[in-house]
C-alpha cells in the first residue's frame, strides 16, 4: 500500500497478516451494519439528548446477544460507539429478557444506556488521506487472496500500528453495478481519543480488494468527560 497526501494513522490490537497485497475480511449476512445496528429507539434518544449529531467519523456497534447472569436471569445487551470532531460517546445499552420458550425470548424493559460521553478539544477537523495497492515490481496477482478475521488486517500496517489496544469494525455494502468497504476504529489513550475511518467504492465486490482507501483520521485531545444514564421510553 502507498499513501496519497497526508493523514495520521490509529490502531487495535490483533495479529497483522504478513503477506504482500490485498486481504479480505469474512462478512455475514447481517440486517443492519455498522451503527444502524444500535436498535432505533435508543438512537433517537441519544440523538435528542444531543449525546449523539446526524453525522459521524467513526460509529458502530456489537449485535445486541441474550445473556444469563449468574442469578438466572437474562438480559440482552451490545457494546457501540459514536464520534465527531466534537466529541464521542461509548457506550453499552441492555434490556431485560424472559425466556419463553427453547432459545426464544422476549424483553420485559426499555433499553437504558450507560456509558462516558468525552468532549473533544478543536484539531482543525481530521487529516485524510488516500491508500493504495502498489503491485509494481510484484507481478500480477495470481495467488489466492488471504482472508482475516481482524478488520485492521485490510488496511496498511503503517495506517494501523498506532491502533493497538483499541477497537475496529468492518462493513461491506453493495447493489447492482455498485460495492463499498468501510472500516472504523477507535481508540483512547491518556487524555486523547483517535477517531479512524476508511472507505473503499468500486463498480462490484470482486473489484474493491484493489480499490482506493480514503481516510479519514482525528486524534484529539480530551477535555471533558460525563457519565452517561439514560432509560429509554
Amino acid at each position: 500500500m502507498t499513501p496519497r497526501g497526508s493523514g495520521s494513522p490509529v490502531s487495535r490490537s490483533g495479529r497483522p497478516l504478513d503477506v504482500r497485497g490485498p486481504t479480505r475480511f469474512e462478512y455475514e449476512t447481517a440486517d443492519a451494519v455498522g451503527f444502524d445496528v444500535v436498535p432505533l429507539r435508543v438512537r433517537k434518544q441519544l440523538r435528542s439528548t444531543d449525546l449523539i449529531g446526524t453525522d459521524y467519523l467513526s460509529a458502530t456497534s456489537d449485535v445486541p446477544v441474550v445473556m444469563k447472569r449468574p442469578d438466572g436471569t437474562f438480559h440482552q445487551s451490545a457494546e457501540a460507539w459514536w464520534g465527531d470532531e466534537r466529541q464521542l460517546l461509548v457506550f453499552g445499552y441492555e434490556r431485560e429478557m424472559k425466556r419463553v420458550g427453547e432459545k426464544q425470548f422476549r424483553p420485559t424493559s426499555t433499553w437504558s444506556v450507560n456509558g462516558v460521553l468525552r468532549r473533544l478539544g478543536r484539531v482543525g477537523g481530521p487529516e485524510r488521506s488516500v491508500w493504495r495497492f502498489d503491485a509494481s515490481g510484484a507481478g500480477a496477482i495470481t495467488h489466492k487472496i488471504p482472508t482475516t478475521d481482524d478488520p485492521l488486517d485490510l488496511l496498511p500496517l503503517e495506517l494501523v500500528r498506532p491502533l493497538r489496544g483499541g477497537n475496529a469494525d468492518a462493513w461491506q455494502l453493495y447493489g447492482k453495478g455498485w460495492a463499498s468497504e468501510t472500516v472504523v476504529a477507535m481508540s483512547l489513550s491518556t487524555g486523547r481519543a483517535l477517531l479512524f475511518r476508511a472507505v473503499r467504492e468500486a463498480a462490484s465486490r470482486r473489484a474493491l480488494s484493489p480499490a482506493d482507501w480514503h481516510v479519514e483520521t482525528l486524534n484529539a485531545p480530551v477535555i471533558e468527560h460525563a457519565p452517561v444514564r439514560i432509560t429509554c421510553p
